[in-house]
C-alpha cells in the first residue's frame, strides 16, 4: 500500500512565468527550440511549447503545454 501511495504523489510548478497582464480577451504564444551539441557524445533536442490565455474582468485562465524530443 505504501508503494502504491508513493507512486501517486503530485508535484507543483511555478506558473507565474506563463502569466501575462493583458487586456480582456484571448492571447497566446508558440515556442519552438532546437539544440545540437557535439563532442564525446552527440546530443540533439527539439522542443515545442505553447500557451493560451483568457483574461476577463473577474478571472484569469491559461493553458500551457510544453514538450520535447531528444
Amino acid at each position: 500500500i505504501i508503494i502504491f501511495l508513493a507512486l501517486n504523489t503530485c508535484s507543483q510548478i511555478n506558473t507565474e512565468r506563463y502569466r501575462q497582464d493583458a487586456d480582456s480577451g484571448f492571447s497566446g504564444a508558440i515556442d519552438i527550440d532546437a539544440l545540437a551539441q557535439t563532442g564525446n557524445t552527440d546530443f540533439q533536442h527539439v522542443g515545442l511549447g505553447g500557451r493560451l490565455n483568457y483574461n476577463s474582468s473577474g478571472s484569469y485562465t491559461f493553458f500551457a503545454l510544453s514538450g520535447g524530443y531528444c
